[in-house]
């Protein structure tokens, strides 16, 4: 009897490029350990040098009230990591999403990323449907990208900008992809996170965390037709009450 609402609902295709590489492990798997657990291994190499946009998705879960994990995209051949935050479920089985996503500028080398996860504290936690999706980017007729792995902050009530990207595009239909974090420092009050084109507001995401310190994914997929007009994209997040910190990564 319970009300559920759901908007910004997208679906977006992307017709494979002979150059693009991609790996899934759909099922359920879990771990107690504290050590790093591979769920998802995507194994390549790329057949000339180039730009690759890399996206790792999972679904997360705890069997206990507040039990924490951390998920992350490993690019093991370049040794760096991507999304790894604590995440704290609301209850027992609150499936929440994960996503990393960033550019990789590779060679004609064997390349190995894996999607990863491990328990926080050892209570047990489970990860399904991991998938890796690396797209050749100069299959696109243009291609515009900007990213901040870095933790950044406020303690504003109005939006603060946090990553932004500017172009002129072509006058074209383009495929928009955007990938986040945010983690309000209070169970009491939420924290906002938003995309926006030119100032408006695409979509936007708020939550009340069950502990100060888990954080959330969020994202969106969009196709839209843009004109050859200085255009400009931002992720934006503020808090419900000032002087309450929201923080955002990823």
């Amino acid at each position: 009897g319970d009300t559920t609402k759901i908007r910004d609902v997208r679906l977006l295709l992307i017709k494979a490029d002979p150059a693009d590489a991609y790996a899934e492990s759909l099922a359920q798997v879990n771990t107690s350990s504290t050590s790093w657990q591979t769920a998802a291994t995507l194994a390549f190499t790329p057949a000339s040098a180039g730009d690759y946009l890399v996206i790792g998705s999972a679904t997360r879960a705890s069997n206990a009230n507040l039990g924490a994990m951390r998920c992350r995209l490993n690019d093991v051949t370049g040794a760096i990591t991507y999304g790894d935050r604590a995440w704290y479920c609301k209850d027992d089985w609150d499936n929440q999403p994960f996503a990393a996503m960033e550019k990789l500028a590779l060679t004609v080398a064997a390349r190995t990323l894996q999607l990863q996860y491990r328990s926080e504290s050892g209570t047990l936690c489970y990860i399904q449907s991991a998938r890796i999706l690396a797209l050749r980017l100069d299959a696109f007729d243009n291609a515009y990208f900007a990213s901040n792995q870095a933790t950044q902050n406020t303690t504003s009530a109005s939006n603060q900008d946090f990553l932004t990207l500017s172009a002129t595009p072509l006058a074209l239909q383009h495929a928009i992809i955007a990938i986040g974090a945010y983690n309000t420092a209070s169970t009491t009050v939420s924290g906002y996170l938003n995309a926006a084109r030119d100032g408006s507001t695409v979509a936007e995401w708020n939550r009340e965390a069950p502990t100060a310190a888990g954080w959330q994914c969020a994202g969106l997929a969009q196709r839209q037709t843009l004109a050859a007009v200085a255009t400009t994209w931002k992720w934006r997040a503020r808090s419900e009450t000032a002087g309450i910190t929201v923080n955002v990564g990823n």
